[in-house]
């Protein structure tokens, strides 16, 4: 990747490669892309531009709601993840180092621009514990 404030999603429908990286296969949206957005703004840009319905960030690990990427949901993560709760409607304001945007794209699963009960329920179901 070389450059920020940007997003790269896989194009539907594309052909199989045998596990290979196509660039073909990709949309780029440019160097700063999202940089004069707001992080609520970057999160809609985001959405927008990648596939409706519930997300969820799965991380390197390829496991949900594992924002340290250690391939488990466990205590560590529900830290985080109650830095990033707010409740309905409202924009996560958590103590950094996680950003709205990472708390957003982390753990907001319906997606609806907050991080809740709802979410809540999304985290306990990927929850591995201890």
């Amino acid at each position: 990747w070389e450059y920020t404030n940007s997003y790269a999603f896989s194009k539907p429908y594309r052909a199989p490669n045998g596990g290979v990286f196509d660039p073909d296969n990709w949309v780029f949206g440019g160097p700063d892309a999202l940089a004069a957005a707001t992080a609520p703004a970057r999160l809609a840009l985001l959405r927008a531009r990648t596939s409706p319905g519930r997300h969820l960030c799965t991380g390197i690990t390829g496991v949900a709601c594992d924002p340290d990427n250690d391939g488990d949901v466990d205590l560590d993560d529900f830290a985080v993840f109650a830095e990033c709760m707010f409740g309905p409607g409202a924009t996560p304001s958590p103590t950094p180092p996680p950003t709205a945007l990472e708390c957003l794209y982390t753990f907001d699963a319906e997606p609806d621009s907050d991080v809740d009960l709802a979410d809540f329920a999304a985290f306990q179901e990927a929850f591995t514990g201890p």
